[in-house]
């Protein structure tokens, strides 16, 4: 069932909703007024009436970690409730374009993506310190607004690395084509999963092509079976980064915190590598919506986008 103004004109007694930005198998996305305070946000619904009570606890879990976990570079949760069978969560709705959209119209200068890539150590460097991993790092869910913004988007599938997830053992959770190994293997998400997750993230915004590519089962097996190509036309500094960032082994991946303090926001390439930090965490710490202009919202999904 959809929402419309029709079917329900405030949600919450509080949020007027506009135009559906964003659909998923369980939940909406709606561009919305809030109006106590007059400001654009943007709604996220979970089709609560249609669904299980495993969709519903997820969801509860997304509310949870937004609330837990503000910084500069993830989406803030402005509000959280439920309206009879409706359960949301509203964000702030910012005009932007994800990373995605970007990269489609080719690879991006290396300083922007060192940009990105420092932006985006900050935010995992938070996330992983409260021990949380977000297990879905992808292009759509990198948020940057006309100001100069990047925002990490989607904690619908993030948990707790250090307790128990809401999936089954064995199961793959994730965007085919950017989990790492082992989470393509089932074997679950760490920190250094996220790390792996970002390493293509980078790759792709350098080069503007997915690494792996095709059905989600020919991208799931090759990252099971083939390592990432980092091309030879790269700078050197950005092929080690990389390289060690996209090993399969997660034991020897950089940390977030070491990321962070590589990867210079304000140059094309990141700081010189010592062999011996390659060992993941020796050194170092550790959703808007798009409107009617092909422009996104701080929920991070983009119109028509499928939601996790």
């Amino acid at each position: 069932m959809t929402l419309t103004a029709a079917t329900q004109t405030l949600l919450g007694d509080r949020y007027r909703l506009g135009e559906r930005i964003a659909l998923g198998g369980a939940a909406e996305v709606y561009e919305a007024t809030d109006v106590r305070l007059s400001r654009p946000v943007a709604v996220k619904i979970l089709m609560a009436a249609d669904l299980g009570p495993d969709h519903v606890a997820r969801f509860a879990e997304e509310a949870r970690l937004l609330a837990a976990v503000g910084h500069p570079h993830l989406v803030p949760l402005l509000d959280a409730g439920r309206d009879g069978a409706w359960r949301y969560l509203v964000m702030p709705l910012i005009e932007g374009e994800d990373l995605g959209r970007v990269i489609r119209r080719g690879p991006l200068p290396a300083v922007d993506v060192a940009r990105v890539g420092a932006a985006l150590a900050e935010a995992l460097a938070h996330i992983h310190a409260r021990g949380i991993v977000h297990r879905d790092l992808k292009p759509a869910n990198v948020l940057m607004d006309p100001y100069g913004g990047i925002f990490l988007a989607d904690f619908g599938i993030a948990h707790a690395w250090d307790g128990p997830a809401r999936t089954a053992a064995g199961s793959v959770v994730g965007t085919a084509g950017y989990l790492a190994p082992e989470q393509a293997r089932g074997h679950g998400a760490l920190p250094a999963s996220d790390v792996f997750s970002l390493g293509l993230i980078l790759l792709e915004a350098l080069t503007g092509q997915p690494e792996y590519t095709g059905p989600p089962l020919e991208r799931l097996a090759g990252v099971v079976h083939r390592a990432p190509r980092i091309p030879e036309n790269l700078p050197p500094q950005w092929r080690a980064l990389l390289a060690s960032m996209l090993c399969l082994d997660p034991a020897r991946r950089p940390s977030a915190g070491q990321l962070r303090s590589l990867i210079s926001p304000g140059g094309a390439a990141p700081r010189h590598r010592k062999p011996q930090d390659d060992v993941y965490g020796r050194s170092g710490g550790t959703t808007g919506a798009r409107r009617r202009s092909g422009r996104t919202g701080r929920h991070g999904a983009t119109r028509k986008e499928r939601l996790p």
